[in-house]
């Protein structure tokens, strides 16, 4: 059984589809970012309407779970998922943060051990005499 579509509908849509792709990756360009609830969303929540998808994506945000475990979790694709962050940061409900896990892992990386903190006072004092002979 043969289907005739006009070939300008598709291309119309395929044109819309990519141009929101484009537009989602924009405002979301990294999954690895992590969601809060903003403080004043929080007594509002229970009067929202929201879809089944986006409480199920609500249901997971925390200080620690990135926007890429939550997708994981619920089952959803990149483009699904970029789309309800996108519409509850719309909607005022949600921040994109620095997940904990990143904090504790740049923590690490800057240097918050005993030796780190001699080595960064060392380069301090360092500087300061360097600005002081000048």
């Amino acid at each position: 059984m043969t289907v005739r579509i006009p070939l300008e509908n598709i291309v119309i849509d395929g044109t819309c589809r990519l141009r929101e792709w484009e537009q989602l990756q924009d405002e979301i360009p990294c999954l690895d970012m992590g969601l809060k609830l903003k403080d004043d969303a929080k007594d509002n929540l229970r009067n929202v309407n929201l879809s089944v998808e986006e409480w199920r994506v609500v249901r997971f945000i925390n200080a620690k779970n990135t926007i890429h475990q939550i997708a994981l979790a619920t089952k959803m694709n990149d483009l699904e998922i970029r789309r309800i962050v996108y519409s509850l940061i719309q909607a005022g409900l949600i921040e994109m943060i620095c997940p904990e896990t990143e904090i504790k892992f740049l923590g690490e990386r800057l240097g918050t051990s005993p030796a780190a903190k001699e080595e960064q006072k060392s380069l301090v004092n360092r500087i300061i005499g360097r600005i002081r002979s000048l």
